[in-house]
């Protein structure tokens, strides 16, 4: 019983303290106090997964999972959206990253930070694709290369996951820079 009550206090302060921070930092975006919650602890399991190599990927999911609880109770959460975008590029889903970002810029006038990670998550995925491509091209013309069968693969994947995006992909980078 005494273990019980001694959680339920600490339970109460970190409630209290959650309220007071979402009081002080946001009067004008109204961001309730479980939202901050969920978001630090989203923080805390993202640099969780920069100090654990084995332990990376579970990390980056946990922090995707309390961003979207953070999102769930605040929906406008701009800073929410933004560091799910860059959970999702580290899980390199490209695509869920970049509506992540478009949902933080949308969210937040001035903020500068989404708009560069958008640019960023944008180049990476377009060179994810040119780096395939060079691959198969190499590939066709006869270089030895380690993973011939997976390229096989990505060659018939291509023209769902690449050719269509690749243009598209430099024209939004173009856009952004």
């Amino acid at each position: 019983i005494e273990q019980k009550k001694r959680r339920d206090i600490e339970d109460m302060v970190l409630e209290l303290a959650h309220k007071i921070f979402a009081t002080l930092t946001n009067e004008e975006e109204n961001i309730s106090w479980k939202a901050n919650y969920y978001f630090s602890e989203g923080l805390r399991e993202y640099r969780d997964s920069l100090f654990s190599a084995e332990k990376r990927f579970y990390h980056l999911k946990m922090a995707e999972e309390e961003f979207l609880l953070a999102l769930q109770e605040s929906p406008d959460y701009a800073l929410a959206y933004y560091n799910l975008g860059v959970v999702y590029t580290e899980l390199e889903q490209f695509e869920a990253a970049e509506s992540a970002f478009i949902k933080s810029i949308e969210n937040e006038s001035g903020g500068w930070q989404a708009y560069y990670a958008l640019g960023v998550n944008l180049y990476n995925r377009t060179r994810k694709c040119d780096k395939i491509i060079c691959n198969i091209y190499a590939c066709k013309r006869g270089y030895n290369l380690e993973n011939n069968n997976y390229l096989n693969e990505v060659i018939e994947a291509l023209p769902e996951a690449c050719k269509q995006n690749l243009i598209s992909d430099y024209k939004k980078i173009l856009l952004i820079c």
